[in-house]
């Protein structure tokens, strides 16, 4: 699952820490409510196609192994 951090702390240390620790991307406070929607839909859209690659990798795995 994507994850986004919002926060009021602007410090980079902040920032870099977030992403340091597994967090996707980052939003600083305030922020614009349209960025943080493509953000979202950006993060999902990859989710979904990693999910879309890996099934497919499982649906072929089987018949590489058979041959």
């Amino acid at each position: 699952m994507p994850v986004i951090v919002v926060s009021a702390d602007i410090d980079p240390s902040a920032r870099r820490e977030a992403l340091g620790l597994g967090a996707d991307d980052f939003l600083a406070k305030p922020f614009d409510t349209s960025e943080l929607l493509l953000r979202c839909r950006n993060l999902l859209e990859t989710r979904f196609l990693h999910a879309d690659i890996e099934a497919q990798h499982r649906a072929l795995t089987p018949a590489a192994e058979s041959t």
